[in-house]
């Protein structure tokens, strides 16, 4: 381990050997981790005026080696396989760079060498499983090819990676194959756009032989044809990638000398010329045994596409009326062992989409077609109303995800009578199958306390997390819970509580047989979901997790959203190995709301790509899992009216918004709000000092603005409370992006449904109410909610308590004062004229 601590900025090849050498020794997995810095190793390994574009994929590899020797510590065999993929495809690309360095790229590889390389880092992420630096590879490659300079680098990088992917393997899975019809396919379109340039242009582009067997393994329906107009010939011309086998007298196949045949467009030339010149060329019409062969082919080609379509749209009413998920269906359910994974992206609308891809777009360089994982599994849309109201709150969003019911704002799993209404994870667990909760807010917030509590407002979050440890009529029905919220676990006299009484819930949680972890060190410990013991409590924040674009910077404080998810399904699927039933998994993206509520355009692109990883790491579990399963993500509502537009004066505004503006913006107007208060903690400062750190400190170096305005800086002064604050940072870049909001509260927009798969969530592909979600989840499941909610009625009273009055206290808690309005929907009181009068905004 010395040899590498000794490396302070190692060549990769004299890095990969001392990595090897400790690797080969046998050394702990766990011990190889503590090493070093290893993002730092990665930086240090890009020397000299390396290109930008490649460093960010070898510090990702870094990244995700790391994770995986976590993850698969008891294999150390793996942990090498894994990690030399990564090690020496980052050796053989720097010494392609190396190689391509010269006056004519200024010391940079070459795009051409960048798209060889990020494909060979695409085989073996392939080859060994690792979805995070695949993906990479395909970011960048992608980013490459549409950077090319010209025609004619575009033609030889296309060649360089088709050419890689030939010789590396044509016999992988899906993934690969689909990037090889996807290259194919771009090829075309290339020679199409060559063909109509008005650029100069080679009079001839060689087609290498491997092309051509490339198109037709793996994509038939793709050609390359002469182009006539630009006077160019494609010609295949032999190459050694079938070990150099082709006979000498054998020709390929679109040689320029090969002779044409009977029926070829060359022997058409004197036909065409006749028609053109109208001079008659006589010719002698025979109709012999090869005219009624090809009569005898056409007819028989004619028939057998017939048939064909005929069993194709047979094939496809049968899929219609009776689709398959990867586990079967019977009788219009599904059979068999299978998982349900339920995605919510709290206060996520259509909009939020926007605003992220477009940011992806610009901060990476990325082609304006290029999407994030959530937009290639849009199904549908739905709609959120609540009883008591045309807008939603989470709790009522909520109600009708995990009860397939409609309820009142402020509802936790409660109808309007007050009575409890069976959940999906509740009547999951009774069923057999293991349930699970991860979130990035309060594990007692309105979302996760759905699915595993009952109280008549939301706001007793003391009483949802003694319910959720099993302190209620079901007793303990989650497996599994990872979160924030460790405020309201904690007796009320112990630092860093929020409880209005001196109960113990993780003393309580205990009892009922949870293993309790609560920092990041005991997140480590659990190794990606291969040494948990369920079941098990994970609070790893005081009240919410921090938003992801700050979080990041505290790494080893708070785990990611992803690594939550990751360790979850593991451990889920470790539980259930053996087991006739699978689990019941809901993660919440829940601070994509927060960010709404805050107006703060830099916090929700950061949560909502944070999401768009845990979406595709949760596609890449099932694809790779034995058990087949289905993920389904939805919003519960919209938060913030968020709006890619913003009419910044009364003149008529530009068509313009600067997604642009977001990327060098380093916090979240929250954290700059906290940091501000607790910079006016330390003691005196003068008012010049004061200026500065906001204008400097938090402004230029936070938001990435440079033109804050002396009103602006006034009215934080002014306003130095975390909440005025943190509006006004935030509407400090959401005005130089254009980002427009209408609301810090909700709004009523239709939400949009995701699904793995759409054959997998075909009742949900359309526009559907909210409740329909619920219902679809019951379904797959095959639940029995009416069983679980007879359960509750009858055995509540037992948990009812007498107050101080001597009267009895449900053990749902206080109900709501306005039993009418919990049924039917507000009417308009004049609020704006109000407004007015007090002076306020609402």
């Amino acid at each position: 381990m010395d040899e590498i601590q000794k490396l302070n900025y190692p060549p990769v090849k004299e890095f990969t050997d001392a990595f090897a050498k400790i690797l080969e020794s046998g050394e702990d997995a766990d011990m190889i981790i503590k090493c070093g810095d290893w993002e730092k190793k990665a930086h240090n390994i890009i020397v000299g005026n390396r290109s930008d574009f490649f460093h960010k994929a070898i510090t990702s590899g870094f990244k995700e080696s790391q994770t995986r020797v976590i993850e698969l510590g008891e294999d150390n065999s793996v942990n090498i396989l894994r990690l030399l993929s990564y090690l020496y495809t980052f050796r053989y690309c720097d010494e392609r760079f190396a190689d391509d360095a010269s006056p004519n790229h200024k010391g940079e590889p070459s795009f051409v060498s960048i798209l060889d390389c990020n494909v060979r880092m695409y085989v073996l992420a392939d080859k060994y499983g690792v979805g995070g630096l695949k993906k990479v590879a395909e970011q960048y490659f992608e980013a490459a090819f549409y950077k090319l300079p010209s025609h004619v680098d575009k033609c030889a990088g296309l060649m360089a990676v088709l050419h890689t992917i030939y010789n590396t393997t044509l016999e992988s899975d899906r993934g690969l194959r689909d990037l090889v019809v996807s290259l194919a396919t771009q090829g075309s379109d290339f020679y199409t756009a060559l063909c109509s340039s008005e650029q100069s242009r080679p009079t001839a582009v060689a087609v290498p032989q491997f092309v051509t067997e490339l198109l037709v393994k793996t994509a038939p329906g793709v050609t390359l044809k002469p182009c006539p107009k630009c006077k160019m010939t494609i010609v295949a011309k032999p190459e050694s990638v079938n070990n150099g086998n082709m006979a000498r007298d054998e020709e390929p196949l679109l040689s320029q000398n090969r002779p044409s045949s009977d029926n070829s467009s060359d022997r058409n030339v004197e036909e065409e010329d006749a028609l053109l010149t109208g001079q008659h060329k006589s010719q002698r019409q025979k109709r012999g045994w090869a005219f009624w062969r090809e009569v005898g082919v056409f007819a028989w080609a004619l028939i057998a596409t017939a048939a064909v379509i005929v069993i194709a749209v047979m094939y496809q009413h049968q899929q219609s009326s009776h689709p398959k998920s990867k586990g079967g269906w019977k009788s219009g359910k599904p059979s068999g062992k299978r998982n349900m994974i339920f995605m919510v992206s709290d206060g996520m609308g259509p909009t939020s989409l926007s605003l992220t891809r477009s940011f992806r777009q610009f901060e990476s360089g990325l082609p304006r077609d290029d999407v994030l994982v959530l937009d290639k599994h849009l199904i549908g849309s739905s709609r959120t109303r609540s009883t008591s109201s045309l807008i939603t709150d989470s709790a009522a969003g909520a109600t009708a995800f995990s009860c397939g019911l409609k309820s009142y704002n402020g509802a936790i799993s409660v109808l309007p009578d007050h009575s409890p209404c069976g959940t999906v994870l509740e009547a999951a667990k009774r069923a057999g199958y293991m349930t699970g909760l991860v979130v990035t807010t309060r594990i007692t917030d309105a979302t996760p306390a759905c699915f595993a509590a009952h109280v008549n407002k939301r706001e007793e979050e003391d009483r949802i997390a003694e319910q959720e440890v099993g302190e209620y009529p079901l007793g303990r029905v989650v497996d599994l819970m990872l979160g924030g919220g460790r405020c309201h676990f904690l007796p009320k006299s112990t630092s860093g509580s929020c409880r209005k009484d001196e109960t113990d819930v993780i003393n309580m949680a205990k009892k009922n047989g949870f293993n309790y972890v609560d920092d990041r060190s005991g997140f480590d410990g659990l190794k990606f979901g291969s040494a948990v013991k369920l079941p098990l409590l994970g609070l790893f924040a005081r009240t919410d997790i921090p938003y992801e674009v700050d979080r990041r910077n505290m790494n080893d404080v708070y785990p990611s959203l992803d690594e939550m998810a990751r360790t979850a399904l593991k451990a889920l699927s470790e539980a259930t190995r053996d087991s006739d039933q699978g689990f019941f998994l809901m993660i919440e993206g829940s601070r994509i709301d927060h960010a709404g509520h805050g107006n703060d355009p830099v916090a929700q692109v950061h949560e909502v790509l944070a999401y768009d990883k845990a979406f595709a790491s949760v596609l890449e579990f099932l694809d790779r899992d034995s058990t087949p399963g289905v993920v389904l993500s939805t919003s519960d509502h919209e938060t913030g009216g968020l709006a890619t537009a913003r009419q910044l004066h009364q003149s008529y505004p530009e068509y313009l918004w600067y997604p642009g503006q977001l990327v060098n913006a380093t916090h979240s107007a929250e954290n700059l709000a906290y940091q501000l208060r607790d910079y006016l903690g330390e003691g005196s400062h003068t008012d010049e000092e004061l200026d500065d750190f906001i204008r400097e400190t938090l402004v230029n170096e936070g938001l990435g603005v440079q033109d804050v305005t002396d009103e602006e800086v006034k009215s934080l002064t002014d306003n130095s409370d975390p909440w005025p604050a943190s509006y006004i940072f935030a509407d400090i870049i959401s005005r130089r992006s254009q980002t427009g909001w209408s609301t810090h509260g909700h709004s009523a927009v239709d939400v949009n449904i995701y699904a793995s798969n759409p054959k997998d969530a075909h009742q949900l592909i359309g526009n559907h109410e909210n409740t329909e979600i619920g219902e679809f989840i019951r379904g797959y499941l095959d639940l029995n909610l009416e069983t679980v909610t007879r359960e509750l009625k009858e055995k509540g009273v037992l948990y009812d308590t007498i107050i101080k009055d001597g009267k009895t206290q449900s053990w749902m808690g206080e109900r709501k004062l306005d039993e009418e309005g919990l049924t039917q929907l507000d009417h308009y009181h004049g609020d704006f004229k109000r407004s007015l009068e007090c002076g306020c905004v609402r």
